[in-house]
């Protein structure tokens, strides 16, 4: 779908790096630590096996730099995803992409970031509280990220005030002109979903890079938006991920942005959506091997198959989920 890797750094062009002066404003900030708990999980149910953070500490991304060596190509795994709507000739949908021209004022919060093995975990989000989820033999980690602007006279960074990005793909075609805010997440992955395999790209270095929008796709399976808030558990300001992998040597490494997107409206109709990624954060993990016993590679191959259906779980079921009053 694009090449890989990735156009020679054509996307130097597009990214717009921020000056020390700038960037100096910008922070992950870490009340609760970084991370906020286990950074290693070991599994009870499979003796030996484990789940550990990588990157350990997450890593705040400045808009436009690259300090993970890999996120500086995100606007071409943006770009290169044919959203629903914009197929020529007559296209009703057209996107475009760029950072941040300053880093945030404020910053970003994170209040979860930690592994996890056998059982993902119950936690909250802001308003957003996911149940516990026994699925069996997994490792994975959580994150949570609260969005938290400069509320100062001559802020560039999203307010709140905006509108909060849509939730339901059938509301992307209809999207009224305005800016909206959310988040955006990009992963690459060396043990990919058939999602990130049919929309990413394989890269040189064996891992899957693709956009973390599964829930967003319309009834024909084309994605309708990069936007995490589709179908993702991202509300208002608050970010929330819980991803799992059997255990199989899996390495998952996301990161995931502020952004905006101004939608205007032309005379044919046609919703142009500029989207904008401010600074975001760097995490993920690793899940170790299996043992080479005929047992533990049955139960391995019930667990991946199992897992690859609850992986990416977003935004957990009715009756895992409360809304905080």
């Amino acid at each position: 779908m694009y090449a890989r890797f990735f156009l020679a750094r054509v996307a130097v062009a597009l990214v717009i790096v921020v000056s020390a002066a700038q960037s100096s404003f910008a922070n992950l900030q870490t009340p609760f630590g970084n991370p906020t708990g286990a950074g290693i999980a070991y599994s009870t149910n499979l003796p030996g096996e484990f789940s550990e953070l990588i990157p350990r500490p997450a890593v705040y991304l400045t808009a436009g730099t690259d300090p993970a060596n890999w996120v500086f190509e995100v606007l071409e795994i943006l770009q290169a995803v044919n959203y629903a709507g914009t197929t020529s000739p007559n296209p009703t949908a057209v996107w475009t992409f760029v950072h941040a021209a300053q880093a945030l004022q404020g910053g970003i919060e994170l209040t979860h970031y930690y592994a996890w093995a056998d059982t993902p975990p119950a936690f909250t989000v802001g308003t957003m509280t996911f149940a516990a989820d026994p699925n069996g033999n997994y490792g994975g980690a959580v994150i949570g990220l609260t969005y938290k602007p400069s509320t100062q006279q001559g802020t560039t960074d999203p307010q709140l005030t905006l509108t909060p990005y849509p939730d339901d793909p059938d509301d992307i075609a209809t999207m009224a002109p305005g800016t909206y805010y959310g988040f955006i997440q990009v992963l690459r992955d060396t043990d990919p979903t058939p999602f990130e395999t049919q929309f990413g790209q394989l890269g040189t270095d064996g891992f899957t890079y693709s956009v973390d929008n599964p829930f967003s796709v319309d009834t024909n399976g084309i994605p309708t938006s990069p936007f995490y808030n589709v179908g993702g558990a991202a509300q208002n300001q608050f970010f929330a991920d819980r991803p799992q992998n059997p255990y199989n040597g899996a390495t998952i490494e996301f990161a995931v942005f502020v952004a905006t997107d101004t939608v205007t409206i032309n005379n044919q109709g046609v919703r142009t959506h500029s989207v904008t990624l401010y600074d975001g954060v760097n995490w993920g993990f690793h899940v170790s091997p299996e043992p080479g016993s005929f047992a533990m590679c049955a139960g391995a191959a019930f667990a991946w198959l199992a897992g690859r259906s609850v992986r990416w779980r977003k935004k957990p079921s009715a009756a895992a989920q409360m809304l905080a009053a």
